[in-house]
């Protein structure tokens, strides 16, 4: 889209699209750190599979529900919801 000297209407356009991309790589990088911030915490070791002692039936079931998968999911979703509520303009 060409503008001419003095359009004052592509100016703000231009202006608009580019606080957008300001925020949004903003956004990026605040999530990629909060991201690698949470994987560098830790697994306790009675989190760990190996360590658990339960029985092949357990064991079973929770393969067969896919256990430890939806848990991580609730947690981390759980995490974001509070995170979320902390923010001033938005909970």
């Amino acid at each position: 889209m060409e503008c001419s000297t003095f359009d004052l209407f592509c100016f703000i356009s231009w202006s608009f699209a580019e606080f957008k991309l300001i925020f949004v790589n903003i956004y990026a990088n605040i999530m990629g750190g909060l991201a690698s911030l949470f994987e560098s915490i830790p697994v306790p070791s009675f989190l760990e599979m190996g360590n658990l002692n339960l029985p092949s039936s357990v064991i079973f079931f929770t393969d067969l529900f896919v256990l430890p998968l939806g848990a991580s999911i609730i947690v981390s979703a759980y995490t974001l919801r509070f995170i979320i509520r902390r923010l001033p303009f938005i909970g």
